[in-house]
């Protein structure tokens, strides 16, 4: 493998364009994690789960800690409950693949003239991942998984969190109305 200039990178517009939509994506499901969480605090000036929940830069940390409060705020509803941690677990997959794209190497097939740049995750080389490379089609499968995984935890989040949302202006306008 060699390595490939960063010119030649950034000409080859779909492949950043998929990597930035995979990347754009990510930040969405993020995001739509801290309103699940959010929602599940619930009676929180939304300021304050926004500090709680990304205090923690580690994003596994942050599906634990969703997970555990879960565990408690959704003791009574034990189908959402397991709608959620099925969704984490398919999250977690995603963030596999999302963190072998996002610190990997660019590379190219010395061998092969005209050989297509791929995406390679940084892994020690005894592990058998390392072999992996990721092509323009692989990224474009990936885009299309994670856009779909985001719309499911939109799905999953939106409706409480609005609730939530319409809780928090009635107490805001109730203690803002004089007497």
């Amino acid at each position: 493998m060699a390595r490939v200039p960063n010119e030649e990178i950034l000409d080859d517009v779909e492949l950043i364009r998929l990597i930035g939509e995979i990347n754009l994506s990510w930040d969405e499901i993020e995001m739509y994690l801290w309103y699940i969480f959010d929602d599940l605090l619930g009676r929180l000036d939304w300021r304050l789960s926004y500090v709680i929940f990304f205090s923690n830069q580690g994003h596994r940390a942050r599906r634990d800690m969703l997970q555990a409060l879960a565990a408690v705020a959704l003791e009574k509803k034990p189908k959402r409950f397991e709608q959620l941690k099925k969704l984490l677990s398919r999250i977690s997959e995603a963030s596999h693949k999302r963190n072998n794209i996002t610190h990997g190497l660019w590379n190219r097939d010395e061998g092969r003239k005209g050989a297509p740049i791929t995406r390679t995750p940084l892994k020690r080389d005894w592990e058998k991942s390392s072999a992996l490379a990721y092509t323009k089609r692989d990224l474009a499968r990936i885009r299309d998984e994670f856009v779909a995984l985001e719309g499911d935890v939109y799905a999953f989040a939106e409706p409480s969190w609005t609730r939530t949302l319409e809780k928090r202006e009635k107490r805001t306008t109730k203690r803002a109305s004089p007497k």
